[in-house]
């Protein structure tokens, strides 16, 4: 140990000797509190990453890929991590890309599923079971990995049962397919995206049709329709569902009309439509006896010979007519509103009163008569086709709306004294803090700089000083600085006796 620590840890002792026992607790606990602090911002950083070493290979594995890519580098002699259940690897920062290359080379990863790759390697003995085995393994592999590639999917399986072909058609099954769906989290499929999946399948497999296609999720919800083969349920949902969105639209226009006259929450608006699904042609022949056009035209002219008067001449003509016809086709749409009924609730107006009650006035018959102009326009209404509607002014119950905005005023009331208690609490466990720290470099300066004690006469010439001579005088002074020094560090003083001691006898 070298001198500079001997003398270091000497001071430190001495320091620790001098302290009182509230002192070396107090101190004690600093030191701990300190220590334990350091400890923890370490830990912290390091699970947080800040001092990781290692970086995420690959996530979201599969278990047969995972375990092919850890027997590698164990081959390799790398060093790695293995994570979520298996599924994530992470190596050093500094490996992962060169990894990531080393892996790619190989076609890693393969998300799990195989596809036309599996027909790269020739097998002579294969027989036809196998290799229509591996076909349907290739194909299911193949869409699987076309699903995957949707931005909402995260895992995609496809089972696919294609039936042995037979001679008799009427014996003939058709193939069917199924579809498992892992979405991403906080990611739903929309409709179009079901109908979308549903059609790459179909599209894919030859003979396989849409309506026997499942497609479900991995929480057991069924995403494709439910009705199967039922053409006539399907068709009824499909007009349901078209009915329903006409119905919200109309709504949403006639809402969004009175909303920006009246403001929020001011009116109720309800329409209900009656549509016309039934498909009509017909065929309209329609002719114009006033406009007239020469089809076609005939003359034949004869001579006569030996008439009396000489020859004879004879001109017949037949003149044929076409009148104007127009031919029409007409296609009705499918789904045309033939009735609506629409239903509107406006509340009233309200004013402030001196005493902070509000009260309530009804709208006048010239206000409703302009706001049912306004709703007509809105929704497209009308008379001829039998469509009704009706505007009231009533007053809306608001008690349940005023008893949530109160209640929401209390509870941000009490978020704001919470938050004022907080922050007091943070303010005075720092002043406390500080006072602490205080209290402890005082105590901590006193048991470093001890008062000198004062002796009597020392420093202060007596009376009988005063005569004698310079010798005397200092003579006494040495005397005097001995004493203050025995009395301060008695060690010292020991220390210098031994040597002299020690010293004489050698002599």
């Amino acid at each position: 140990m070298s001198d500079f620590l001997k003398t270091l840890l000497r001071q430190v002792g001495d320091i620790w000797a001098k302290l009182s026992t509230s002192q070396k607790v107090v101190m004690s606990a600093v030191l701990v509190l300190t220590l334990g602090g350091l400890i923890g911002l370490i830990v912290w950083a390091g699970m947080t990453g800040g001092g990781s070493t290692y970086a995420t290979l690959y996530s979201n594995l599969d278990l047969g890929e995972s375990s092919s890519i850890v027997e590698q580098l164990k081959e390799g002699n790398y060093e790695y991590k293995i994570e979520s259940e298996g599924r994530t690897i992470s190596v050093r920062k500094d490996q992962v890309y060169e990894l990531r290359m080393t892996f790619a080379k190989q076609g890693l990863p393969k998300s799990g599923h195989i596809g036309y790759e599996i027909f790269d390697k020739t097998n002579l003995g294969m027989t036809d079971f196998v290799q229509h085995l591996n076909y349907r393994r290739a194909l299911e592999g193949e869409i699987a990995n076309t699903i995957q590639n949707l931005s909402e999917v995260d895992k995609a399986r496809i089972h696919i049962v294609i039936p042995k072909e037979t001679i008799f058609i009427e014996r003939q099954m058709e193939p069917t397919a199924s579809v498992v769906i892992k979405l991403k989290p906080g990611v739903k499929l929309s409709e179009k995206n079901v109908e979308a999946i549903g059609n790459l399948v179909a599209s894919s497999v030859e003979g396989l049709k849409r309506k026997n296609i499942t497609i479900v999720d991995t929480d057991g919800n069924l995403l494709s329709n439910a009705y199967g083969d039922n053409e006539i349920a399907e068709r009824t949902s499909n007009q349901l569902q078209l009915q329903t969105n006409v119905e919200k639209t109309l709504t949403n226009k006639a809402l969004e009309m009175l909303e920006g006259v009246l403001g929020p929450n001011k009116s109720k608006v309800k329409v209900s439509v009656d549509l016309d699904f039934q498909q009509e042609s017909r065929t309209e022949e329609i002719f114009d006896p006033e406009s007239k056009v020469v089809r076609s035209e005939e003359r034949n002219e004869e001579q006569a010979e030996g008439a009396p008067t000489g020859n004879e001449k004879k001109e017949n003509s037949i003149t044929n007519y076409e009148i104007n016809k127009t031919v029409k086709n007409i296609v009705g749409a499918v789904g045309s509103i033939k009735k609506m009924t629409v239903s509107v609730a406006v509340d009233g107006s309200y004013k402030s009163k001196d005493d902070g009650k509000r009260e309530y006035s009804p709208r006048s018959a010239d206000e409703i008569l302009k706001l049912e102009d306004l709703v007509k326009k809105a929704v497209g209404y009308n008379s001829t086709r039998g469509d009704e509607i009706v505007v009231s002014n009533l007053q809306f119950d608001n008690d349940f709306i005023e008893r949530e905005r109160e209640s929401m005023e209390e509870e941000s009331k009490k978020d704001m004294y919470m938050e004022m208690l907080k922050i007091g609490l943070i303010v005075a466990i720092i002043l406390v803090f500080i006072l602490f720290l205080r209290s402890l470099a005082k105590s901590i300066v006193e048991a470093l700089n001890p008062p000198v004690p004062s002796f009597v006469g020392v420093g202060e010439p007596d009376e009988e000083d005063i005569n004698l001579p310079p010798e005397a005088k200092r003579t006494n002074e040495i005397i005097e600085k001995v004493e203050m020094i025995a009395k301060e560090d008695p060690d010292a003083i020991v220390n210098i006796l031994r040597s002299w001691i020690r010293t004489g006898v050698e002599e």
